[in-house]
């Protein structure tokens, strides 16, 4: 399961960075509703990172089970 979280927590991190850049890409061509949703989508995702990244370090406290 461990493995499989972080997994899970790289990708997610990918994304948020992929909406960083994509927000400063629209920002810049001036498209405010693409901006908008970008920024929505990364204060999501950057949210459920800090989660999966809790969740990870609690499972690795635990030697690696997840408890559910």
């Amino acid at each position: 399961m461990t493995y499989g979280w972080l997994t899970v927590r790289q990708d997610k991190a990918e994304g948020v960075t992929a909406y960083e850049k994509s927000l400063k890409d629209a920002g810049a061509g001036g498209s405010v509703e693409c901006a908008a949703m970008f920024r929505k989508l990364h204060e999501r995702d950057a949210v459920l990172l800090q989660e999966v990244k809790g969740h990870v370090f609690g499972m690795i406290a635990k030697g690696g089970k997840s408890g559910a």
